[in-house]
């Protein structure tokens, strides 16, 4: 395969081909040096008839010999061998914050319940796949401990759950111990 490179908002993509579609399953072969990563978005365009529809893939997984599987986020129907495919370059991502409220949005970031002509302001997004926060304060912590006088492993250790005072709940917010 040659390499092929097209402008695209003044950067180069990078351009691959459909290899083989198999359901929401594509194939995509694209330059040995050109290989985009796990969780890239990719994008092509369907044209049947005179209605053109862009679909978005995500790359999964990468076969070898150029190849990377990826998984389309909308019916694959219409998509054809040799078709080439966009690699955007970045990870899906969907808008976040205050914009959001009272939006349904679909899992490429488009708004499905926007009125006619409304446009819709996005100033932050964020990938769809990103790293968990590492911040562990408001994790509960454990503490087990066997009584000195027990030693054995017949007897279970005592166990309890120590919160941090960030993670506990104000007092106005805890059940009250006395029952009537």
């Amino acid at each position: 395969m040659t390499p092929t490179a097209t402008a695209d908002k003044a950067e180069t993509a990078v351009v691959g081909r459909v290899a083989r579609v198999t359901g929401p399953v594509v194939d995509i072969e694209f330059p040995h040096d050109s290989i985009p990563e796990i969780y890239n978005a990719l994008k092509t365009t369907i044209v049947i008839g005179e209605e053109s529809t862009e679909i978005t893939l995500e790359v999964a997984q990468h076969l070898g010999d150029d190849l990377v599987r990826a998984i389309a986020l909308k019916p694959t129907d219409g998509i054809v061998r040799g078709q080439e495919v966009r690699d955007t370059g970045e990870a899906i991502s969907v808008p976040v914050g205050d914009v959001t409220k009272g939006k349904v949005f679909n899992v490429i970031g488009e708004v499905l319940n926007a009125e006619p002509g409304e446009q819709i302001e996005v100033t932050e997004r964020w990938p769809i796949h990103r790293k968990a926060r590492t911040s562990t304060s408001s994790s509960p912590r454990r503490s087990c401990s066997r009584p000195a006088s027990s030693r054995s492993t017949s007897s279970p250790p005592t166990c309890r759950v120590e919160r941090s005072a960030s993670s506990a709940a104000p007092a106005s917010a805890r059940p009250s111990s006395s029952r009537r």
